[in-house]
C-alpha cells in the first residue's frame, strides 16, 4: 500500500519537473513576465505562470492513485477528486489575482503598503 502512495507521489513530481520548463517557455512566449522593481529580490524578470505546471503535476497524481487498488475504493465512495480539482484550479486563482491585486493597489499614488 506504501508503494503506491510513493508512486503517486513521484508521478506528480515527475509531471511538475518535466513541465515547469515548457510552461516556462510559454510564459517567456506569451509575455507572461514579471518586470523587476526596487524592492524585489529578483535581479532579472521572472516568468510566471508556475502554477499551471503544479496543478497539472496534481492531476496526473490524481489519476494514477484513481487507478490504483487500495485508493480505488476512497475515489469510488466519495467525490474527493471532484472536489480537489477544482480547490487546486482556485486556490491557483486567487493567490494570483490577490498578489496581482495587491501589488497593483500598493502602487497607486496616495496608498501605501504595508510592513
Amino acid at each position: 500500500m506504501q508503494v503506491e502512495y510513493v508512486l503517486t507521489l513521484l508521478v506528480a513530481a515527475a509531471v511538475t519537473y518535466l513541465l515547469t520548463p515548457l510552461v516556462r517557455r510559454f510564459a517567456v512566449a506569451a509575455g507572461a513576465i514579471h518586470a523587476t522593481r526596487d524592492r524585489d529580490v529578483h535581479q532579472v524578470p521572472t516568468p510566471l505562470l508556475g502554477g499551471v505546471a503544479m496543478y497539472a503535476g496534481l492531476v496526473a497524481g490524481l489519476i494514477v492513485a484513481s487507478q490504483l487498488v487500495s485508493v480505488k475504493s476512497v475515489f469510488a465512495q466519495t467525490n474527493m477528486a471532484k472536489g480537489l480539482l477544482p480547490a487546486g484550479w482556485w486556490s491557483s486563482w486567487v493567490s494570483s489575482m490577490t498578489a496581482g491585486g495587491w501589488e497593483r493597489s500598493a502602487s497607486w499614488p496616495g496608498r501605501s503598503r504595508p510592513g
